[in-house]
């Protein structure tokens, strides 16, 4: 069989326990009494082509539960200053290999393809699969090469001196449609555009954005409603790199929304973020505690509940952050409150949680939920809504509370192998 890797597309980094192990596995012998490896791959659909990776790797066993497995590959992804991917597998060792960990990173640019980007990750899988297959009787049958430059060096990266953008990336995204039935049509158009500068010190964000909406609906005594919905705005958030663990910057923002009574609100103001975790762990784990205080001004387009057409206000937030993804599952929990400075009364206490845990043997528990405590809607009008108004969502209502939960189980049994792929009929049954 035979490994290709490229290189320059490679950058491991040791996890904490590589270094206590590393020498047990340089100095082990190869050509053990197992033929192959057994390795669960744990990563999202969307970002692994598991039927591509089962083909390609067909010297190996792939199984369906972690707890089986010689290998658990756990695949995690972060966003780029450049728009790509930094995708990180830590091949976690288990049973035979029980605290032998290895870490490797693929960097997928903002150009590439879901193509190049599955065929780079595949290579570096390859690449590090291979350090537990030198310690079973396949070692012998492996090989490795090398694609690099003539001469035996490899890519080199960009430099900022190569870069006419000066790291800047941005993306413009456009879309809208038009719906029609017997009694009602509908039409939206949207759009956006992104700008940001990312590096290890300083981050840049910069989004518009716009939306517009317009549904006629034909009633029952031959009148017809017309509900149209307007947003749009533009945000900046600067941030600034204060060592591993602290952040701190600001971000503002001007935008306009019917749905939320305000012809023109804006806001602005600092923000620090501590991270009890170090950066260079993000991917796996953070707890960020995050506290900002905002200068708001607001000019809205009815008489609120407050007998306003227009003020100023001061209002902080401080949001606790858990996430983390590990061998046997993921959590993350979010608990964020805020309320106006000059009327404690006015606030909003929200929690948001998602959780994805393995039990038993093919037993995996899932559930999702997010609920909020509303008393800072300083925006409603005074005008009541009409019934046409309720029903078509044209904006928001009083409300003291906002919820929504899924939990839910699966379980799988048989065979813990499942290396074969078969796409036949894949497509059989999509209409239903």
């Amino acid at each position: 069989m035979l490994l290709v890797a490229g290189a320059a597309l490679l950058a491991p980094a040791a996890l904490p326990a590589q270094a206590a192990d590393s020498t047990a596995v340089d100095t082990a012998t190869t050509g053990g009494s197992q033929q192959t490896i057994r390795v669960y791959l744990d990563c999202p659909g969307w970002l692994c082509d598991f039927d591509y990776f089962r083909r390609q790797v067909g010297y190996v066993s792939w199984v369906r539960d972690r707890k089986v497995a010689d290998v658990q590959v756990l695949v995690t992804e972060q966003g780029t200053g450049g728009g790509g991917q930094k995708v990180t597998l830590d091949l976690i060792g288990r049973r035979q290999f029980q605290g032998i960990d290895r870490r490797l990173t693929y960097t997928a640019a903002p150009s590439e393809t879901d193509t190049e980007t599955r065929d780079g990750l595949l290579r570096v899988l390859k690449l590090g699969l291979a350090g537990f297959l030198a310690r079973t009787e396949a070692a012998g049958q492996l090989d490795l090469t090398y694609e690099g430059e003539a001469g035996g060096e490899a890519a080199q990266p960009t430099t900022r001196e190569d870069d006419p953008w000066n790291r800047w990336v941005f993306e413009l995204d456009m879309g809208g449609g038009f719906d029609k039935q017997g009694r009602s049509e509908q039409f939206n158009v949207e759009g956006s555009l992104s700008a940001n500068r990312t590096t290890r010190e300083l981050k840049i964000d910069i989004g518009l954005n716009g939306e517009y909406s317009e549904s006629d609906f034909q009633l029952s005594d031959d009148s017809t409603f017309t509900s149209i919905q307007r947003s749009y705005g533009v945000r900046t958030v600067v941030v600034n790199s204060v060592g591993p663990h602290w952040s701190v910057g600001g971000q503002g923002s001007v935008r306009h929304s019917t749905q939320r009574n305000q012809e023109l609100a804006l806001t602005g103001g600092p923000a620090i973020e501590y991270n009890l975790f170090p950066y260079s762990e993000s991917t796996r784990r953070q707890l960020t505690v995050l506290y900002s205080v905002s200068a708001n001004a607001f000019d809205y387009q009815q008489e609120t509940v407050f007998e306003q057409f227009s003020e100023e206000r001061l209002s902080h937030s401080l949001d606790v952050s858990l996430d983390a993804q590990e061998p046997w599952g993921e959590v993350g929990v979010s608990l964020r409150g805020s309320h106006y400075l000059d009327e404690i009364e006015q606030n909003r206490l929200t929690l948001m949680g998602n959780a994805e845990f393995q039990l038993i043997q093919g037993l995996s528990f899932n559930v999702f939920g997010v609920a909020s405590r509303v008393r800072d809607q300083i925006y409603l009008p005074l005008e009541e809504a009409s019934q046409e108004e309720i029903l078509v969502g044209e904006r928001e209502f009083a409300t003291d509370f906002e919820y929504h939960t899924r939990v839910g189980f699966s379980y799988t049994f048989g065979s813990i192998y499942s290396s074969v792929v078969n796409a036949r009929f894949d497509n059989l049954g999509d209409g239903f």
